[in-house]
């Protein structure tokens, strides 16, 4: 089955090619851990991970059996979403950050190592950075690049925290992760690095530098529509400074394919 992310994510699969990482998949159904032996095991409570270990405590819901499994011995673990992260989202939408926040480390907590304990981090970690907080931020999704998960971080948490680094200042980390995002080859992880670098070299004044990250994705990488958006604003941006003609073609472009992005949104109000 084809993996879409967290749209309709509940589990991880740790697949024997890639060894003590975690996946998202699709999957249905109560909380379960699946075995590579092929035996599922209904679940009673929450896996506890303990990470010395690298195995999670768990309790079978047959027979009440408590017992610890390595991660190397698990093929797939299906936990249902937690109600506080559904809470924290609709607090923020409703404009109250404070309020998520203590839910959302809630779920950091207690989800360890269970798929939402990473999409927590990353909503909390860009509630800090809307703060200005970089430090917390750092804080709150460095955990994800130093643990199992790291070659399975999703795309909105990996962005997160390149954004965080460069709210901190630490350029040449932000540098070497994008770089190596770039010269991985993976087209929407090297779209995405393209544009954050354009960032990354607009705010320290290499603004000739920055356009050509942005148009380079403009040209490109078309299909990586979830970054889009950003590069053919920020590329249309620069264009308008270097008086190109160019500039309106780019704005054109964003307001006929990416009408509801947020990018469309302030390309149309700089156009009034």
């Amino acid at each position: 089955m084809k993996n879409s992310g967290y749209r309709v994510l509940s589990g991880w699969r740790v697949p024997a090619a890639v060894g003590l990482f975690l996946i998202p998949v699709i999957v249905a159904g109560g909380d379960s851990l699946q075995l590579k032996s092929g035996k599922i095991m209904p679940l009673k409570s929450i896996p506890v991970w303990r990470d010395g270990a690298k195995e999670y405590q768990v309790e079978s819901s047959e027979g009440d059996i408590k017992v610890t499994v390595a991660l190397k011995d698990i093929e797939r673990l299906d936990i249902a979403k937690p109600a506080d992260l559904d809470k924290a989202q609709q607090l923020i939408e409703a404009g109250n950050d404070e309020a998520a926040i203590p839910l959302l480390e809630s779920v950091i907590d207690r989800y360890k190592m269970l798929v939402w304990d990473v999409k927590a981090r990353g909503i909390l970690g860009r509630i800090y950075l809307k703060k200005k907080n970089a430090t917390k931020a750092l804080d709150t999704l460095q955990p994800l690049f130093t643990s199992q998960l790291m070659g399975a971080v999703p795309a909105g948490e990996r962005r997160a925290y390149w954004d965080a680094l460069l709210a901190a200042g630490r350029t040449d980390d932000l540098r070497k992760e994008l770089n190596a995002a770039i010269a991985a080859g993976r087209r929407d992880d090297a779209a995405a690095a393209l544009v954050m670098r354009g960032n990354m070299l607009q705010a320290a004044g290499k603004h000739e530098e920055a356009l050509q990250d942005y148009l380079t994705t403009v040209w490109f990488f078309e299909g990586s529509k979830d970054v889009q958006p950003e590069a053919l604003f920020k590329a249309a941006e620069g264009l308008k400074e270097v008086r190109d003609a160019r500039a309106e073609e780019c704005r054109k472009v964003l307001l006929q394919k990416y009408p509801d992005s947020e990018f469309a949104k302030k390309a149309a109000g700089k156009a009034e």
